[in-house]
C-alpha cells in the first residue's frame, strides 16, 4: 500500500539522515595511527611504507564497531580500508572477530560478495581490541532492524543470488576442527564471559 511504502521510504531516509551526519561527524578514535600502521606493514605481505592518515569511528553495536581508515603509501591494500573491532567490554555471549575471520576467508575464497579480508589482529594489543582489516565498501543498509524495505523484486533477486553463492560453497571440510559448533559454542562464549 502506498501509506505504508510512504512510511518506510521516510523512515529510511530518516536512518540514512543519522548514518550520513554520524559519519560526517565521526570523531577521530583515541586510536594509535602509528601503531596501526606498524601492524599493517607487518601482517600484509607486500606493504612496508603505509602511514595511517585518519582513523574514524563510524558505528557502535553491541558487540562490535567499525572504524574506515584512510592509508597513504599503501602497495596491496586499498586506500581506505574498514577495521571490524570487537567490543570486549560489551560482548557477552556473542561471536568475535577470532571466531568470524576463518569463514570470511572461506567465503572470499569461494568468490562470495563480502569486503575483502585482509588480516586479523587476535590480541588486542594494537588498537586494544581485536579486529579484522578489510576492503572498505561504499553503501548504506536497506531497511533497518525496525523497518522492513519497501518491496523490491530486484533486491530479492540479488540477495536470493547471493544466498545460493554462499549455500554453494564446499563444505566436507567445514567446519573447521577447533570451531565449536551449535550448543558448543555457546558454552565456549559463556565459559568465556565467566573467566
Amino acid at each position: 500500500c502506498a501509506a505504508d511504502h510512504a512510511r518506510v521510504h521516510a523512515m529510511e531516509a530518516m536512518a540514512l539522515g543519522e548514518r550520513v551526519a554520524r559519519h560526517a561527524d565521526a570523531a577521530a578514535d583515541a586510536l594509535d595511527c602509528r601503531a596501526l600502521a606498524a601492524f599493517l606493514n607487518q601482517a600484509i605481505p607486500g606493504e612496508g611504507g603505509i602511514t595511517v592518515r585518519s582513523a574514524h569511528t563510524v558505528s557502535r553495536g553491541m558487540s562490535k564497531k567499525t572504524v574506515l581508515a584512510e592509508l597513504d603509501g599503501a602497495r596491496v591494500l586499498p586506500a581506505r580500508v574498514a577495521l571490524r573491532v570487537d567490543r570486549t567490554a560489551n560482548n557477552y555471549l556473542g561471536t568475535t572477530v577470532l571466531d568470524e575471520w576463518g569463514p570470511l576467508q572461506r567465503l572470499w575464497a569461494h568468490n562470495a560478495r563480502i569486503a575483502q579480508p585482509f588480516a586479523l589482529e587476535p590480541g588486542g594489543a594494537v588498537i586494544g581490541d581485536p579486529f579484522i582489516v578489510s576492503a572498505a565498501v561504499d553503501g548504506v543498509p536497506v531497511g533497518g532492524n525496525y523497518a522492513m524495505p519497501a518491496r523490491d523484486p530486484a533486491l530479492i533477486a540479488d540477495v536470493a543470488a547471493c544466498m545460493a553463492g554462499v549455500h554453494a560453497m564446499p563444505v566436507k571440510d567445514w567446519p573447521l576442527a577447533d570451531q565449536p559448533q551449535g550448543d558448543a559454542f555457546f558454552v565456549a562464549q559463556h565459559a568465556q564471559y565467566l573467566a
